[in-house]
């Protein structure tokens, strides 16, 4: 399945070191939804991965949430030694959606 992270990488391809952030949304139907987030931290190059594998954080987290029609939602995380966290939110009020 398509996410971020993948169309960050094919958007970034073969352009070294650099990496821009893509954006990526998908339509998921309103109602009550059990949902698998996840947040990683990613690289331009794929040797930067491997270079830096104790920086490679990651997490994933699944919640049961009641999606509400013309609402749009966003996934975010916090990715560090100290903190590894995702969340949901409402992206127009930033109010985190908690289940």
């Amino acid at each position: 399945m398509d996410n971020v992270l993948f169309k960050t990488r094919q958007q970034n391809s073969g352009k070294g070191f650099s990496l821009a952030t893509s954006q990526y949304s998908r339509q998921v139907p309103a109602g009550l939804r059990q949902l698998k987030l996840q947040a990683r931290i990613g690289y331009g190059a794929p040797i930067q991965e491997i270079l830096n594998s104790s920086t490679v954080y990651e997490v994933e987290r699944t919640i049961s949430v009641t999606l509400e029609s013309n609402k749009t939602y966003v996934v975010k995380g916090k990715l560090s030694a100290e903190e590894k966290s995702v969340w949901l939110e409402e992206s127009d009020t930033g109010k985190r959606i908690e289940p």
